[in-house]
């Protein structure tokens, strides 16, 4: 019995001493959290080029183009397709007259300030806006040719090679001059005074002086030089271009003499290429709320500036800002009254509609200027 009880034990002892030496179960290890995700990257911007011809102390790019920019750039950037738009001014990349090829051949994605006077052979009806007496302002100015724009095919038509996206016209150009004060329709006899062809021209020989094409970066020097005896420019541009440093005498026209039309166009494949997000967002400031807006701008502005022009003519002992009388301005209207026919008739002449559209421009200059 004792033999057996022995036994038992040296057999639970073997077991004990084998269950010690064997391998022990891993440990359950906990199951692993899956990597995080690397963090989407932010979209490439969409870069684009924007030329004009002025320069940056300008009111049409820091008061216009320029805050419209960024508000681009806002908009697209909170939808994840940032656009940002890195501006080439003062003619850096072309001369006035070369704005619009620059962006029609894909040179750049969007050129400003340019205008129909610079492409005479690609723009006809729009420049019936630069005809004498038609606007007191650049907000009527804008309005007017936007709604053009909108509702007359022949206008779009013109503008086919790029896409238009808002107009930024002139305020009304005065009389700048430096060899004497322009206050009678005698007194522009003999005057040389720099036009930008077309209608411009026209106004300017039909009140007495020659018109001298010249282009804008080029005219300071003519002032300086005596090349030129003045320039129509307003008030904005006078301090702009500092046509004010070489000059003399100044004549503001009531009404308006004339204006330049200038836009914001861009070129057709950057247009196309956009996605159709971005492109609504560039709908969403552009046409008729962007050119009014602009209009606005630019008046308020070229009514600060007068101001200013005033305070250093005082400084410089210049003569007073002389304001035209009603009774001469009536002459200078009754001289300037043919230009209308001699346009209406050089565009009917190319088969265009030029009665219908100085009828439009007419009409919605009243309905503007109110």
């Amino acid at each position: 019995m004792k033999r057996i009880i022995f036994l038992l034990f040296a057999i639970v002892a073997i077991i004990t001493i084998l269950a010690g030496c064997a391998t022990p179960a891993p440990a359950t290890t906990p199951a692993a959290k899956p990597a995080p995700s690397p963090s989407s990257a932010p979209a490439a911007p969409i870069t684009m080029k924007f030329s004009h011809n002025v320069p940056v102390a300008s009111a049409m790019h820091k008061d216009i183009n320029l805050p419209w920019a960024e508000k681009i750039k806002e908009r697209t950037t909170a939808i994840g397709k940032p656009v940002e738009i890195t501006f080439f001014p003062n003619s850096v990349l072309g001369k006035a007259s070369e704005q619009y090829d620059l962006v029609v051949d894909g040179v750049v994605d969007i050129t400003g300030n340019w205008g129909p006077q610079n492409e005479p052979g690609r723009f006809y009806l729009i420049r019936a806006l630069e005809l004498p007496f038609l606007f007191t302002g650049a907000t009527a100015a804008a309005q007017t040719a936007q709604e053009l724009f909108d509702t007359r095919p022949e206008i779009k038509q013109e503008f086919r090679e790029a896409k238009l996206l808002y107009f930024h016209p002139t305020g009304s150009y005065e009389i700048h001059t430096n060899k004497l004060q322009v206050k009678t329709l005698n007194d522009f006899k003999g005057l040389k005074i720099r036009g930008t062809g077309g209608v411009n021209s026209d106004v300017i020989t039909a009140l007495g002086a020659t018109p001298i094409a010249i282009d804008v970066g080029e005219v300071y020097p003519s002032l300086e030089k005596g090349v030129l005896d003045g320039t129509l420019i307003n008030w904005e541009g006078a301090m702009a271009f500092k046509y004010y440093e070489v000059t003399k005498y100044r004549t503001q026209i009531p009404q308006g003499l004339t204006l330049s039309i200038l836009a914001v166009s861009m070129n057709l494949n950057t247009w196309n290429k956009l996605p159709p997000d971005v492109q609504k967002i560039f709908e969403e400031y552009s046409g008729m709320a962007m050119s009014r807006q602009n209009g606005q701008t630019f008046d308020k502005v070229n009514n600060q500036l007068l101001q200013v022009i005033k305070q250093k003519d005082k400084a410089a002992g210049n003569p007073d800002v002389y304001v035209v009388p009603q009774d001469e301005l009536q002459k200078w209207k009754s001289t300037v009254s043919p230009i209308y026919d001699k346009w209406v008739a050089d565009i009917e002449a190319k088969k265009l509609p030029g009665k219908s559209i100085l009828d439009d421009v007419r009409r919605l200059a009243e309905k503007y200027s109110k």
